[in-house]
This record gives structure tokens, sequence and C-alpha cells, in this order.
């Protein structure tokens, strides 16, 4: 391959991932009122 194709190549594949980053929520939040009651409907099917 010449110096041009690789180039054009990883110019493209750069593109294509060039996706969403970041954490995507985890860490955040914590354990409000509406996840208690999630907890609830879940741990009382268990028990």
């Amino acid at each position: 391959m010449s110096d041009e194709e690789v180039a054009s190549l990883q110019a493209k594949s750069a593109a294509a991932n060039s996706g969403p980053t970041g954490s995507f929520g985890i860490g955040k939040g914590g354990l409000d009122a509406q996840a208690m009651l999630a907890w609830a409907a879940v741990g009382l099917q268990l028990l």
C-alpha cells in the first residue's frame, strides 16, 4: 500500500469511530425515592 492509501484508510476509520464517548451516566444519581420503589418491587418478588 502506498502512504496515501494508508492515510486515506486511517482517516476513514477515524471518522467511522467518532461515536459518543463519556461515562454514560455511570456513577450518577444514587438511591432516591424512585430507585427505592424499583428495588422494593424486585426485593418483594425475591422474598
